[in-house]
């Protein structure tokens, strides 16, 4: 940072995968492990069975009471039994947490790998599944230094926007003008984060452009004109109308459908998604009935009326998608991929870093760590080289004069 070499003016934060070391099938589920528990303990109990005998022989003989202490082979099974009971506590877990996310475990259950039990059965950047691990890297955009570097093992990577960057002011005693990543971090809580930070935030918040949007209007009150109704947007996953074709009034805390029928507040709703609570407010149109968008608005199955909800970060969103549509936000995201992409594609296709050779969490944490000081020692010594190069020319070049 003294030679200048590195500026934390712009960081971008992303993550990756990098395989396991453990076999793409080789993983347990509460189904798979129950039946090798139940095996383990009918043969602890066989083996239990087996040295009280003996040991019944054996005082018979010496006249001495045998050791409390059980033989290694029985103190490896039961040692063994916690090890799969503690990973099979998890698996139930992490099938209830499915339960309520909608996903049946009886038909999807959840998975742990069987040798490397701390990494999670994640999407592949090439495609299918298996047993991989998300390391983390937050790089500076002058000299392409990783300041800050980690590794998880789920794939809420997002969640670890803010730790990074209190690490790097912690680590280099300045915090980032900038922060640059991608729509994923884009969350409420990261954008109220950074705000508090007095960090400016750069990431692509899709959001449909007032200027090609009907609904957004002067009086919401009003409806859209009917030869403007193909151009609301439509949502890609549920093929209706899209949130943005409703328009809230902060003041009266209503939203207005594209019709300019009032949906007033309802109900206050949360939940818990992978440790995670959020809550949200919901509201609810009523004339739904006789109205001419209905069928692009709401399932046919949906009797109760199109609804629509707001959490406490709605407002910050809009205003980072209100920047982002502007020419300089754009052209500073720009510089994302080339500063949060370029280190992950040295690691893996120059240094072959495409699977660890180590387990654990705490091994894999090290081994990503030596990975990622050889990258900067490689950078440090290039850009000493520069330095040097420049001293040796001004020098010549003084000389001459």
């Amino acid at each position: 940072m003294a030679a200048g070499l590195l500026r934390l003016i712009d960081v971008a934060t992303d993550g990756t995968r990098v395989k396991a070391y453990n076999g793409r099938f080789e993983t347990w589920t509460a189904e798979t492990i129950s039946k090798v528990i139940d095996d383990l303990v009918k043969e602890f109990e066989t083996k239990l069975a087996e040295t009280r005998e003996n040991d019944g022989r054996d005082e018979g003989l010496l006249g001495e009471n045998s050791t409390e202490m059980l033989p290694p082979e029985l103190a490896d099974l039961k040692l063994r039994r916690e090890k799969l009971e503690q990973i099979q506590r998890e698996l139930k877990a992490m099938d209830d947490a499915r339960r309520k996310e909608g996903v049946n475990p009886a038909k999807n259950p959840a998975q742990i790998p069987k040798h490397d039990p701390d990494s999670r059965v994640l999407p592949n950047k090439e495609g299918g599944y298996a047993p991989n691990y998300t390391p983390i890297c937050t790089a500076e955009g002058h000299g392409g230094f990783l300041v800050d570097v980690d590794v998880i093992s789920g794939s809420l990577e997002q969640r670890e926007l803010l730790t990074s960057l209190d690490r790097v002011e912690q680590t280099l005693g300045e915090k980032p003008e900038n922060s640059l990543a991608d729509g994923l971090f884009a969350t409420g809580p990261n954008i109220e984060g950074l705000g508090q930070r007095d960090i400016e935030f750069f990431s692509n918040l899709p959001s449909p452009d007032p200027a090609t949007n009907p609904a957004i209007r002067s009086d919401p009150t009003q409806p859209v004109p009917p030869e403007k109704w193909d151009q609301l947007p439509i949502n890609a996953q549920s093929k209706k109308l899209d949130k943005s074709c409703f328009v809230y009034d902060s003041k009266a805390d209503t939203f207005y459908c594209p019709q300019g029928h009032a949906m007033p507040f309802e109900v206050t709703k949360s939940e818990t998604t992978r440790g995670e609570k959020s809550t949200w407010n919901t509201y609810r149109c009523n004339d739904c009935d006789d109205c001419p968008l209905k069928a692009r608005c709401i399932a046919k199955t949906n009797k109760d009326g199109r609804t629509v909800s707001r959490d406490a970060h709605a407002s910050q969103r809009d205003k980072l998608s209100a920047k982002m549509r502007e020419d300089p936000a754009k052209k500073k995201y720009d510089q994302r991929m080339r500063i949060a992409e370029t280190p992950f594609a040295m690691i893996k296709h120059i240094l072959g870093l495409r699977q660890f050779l180590l387990r654990g969490m705490e091994k894999v944490k090290l081994e990503w760590l030596w990975t990622c000081t050889a990258i900067n020692l490689d950078k440090l010594a290039r850009g000493l080289a520069r330095m040097r190069c420049d001293l040796e020319a001004t020098r010549c070049l003084s000389i001459k004069c």
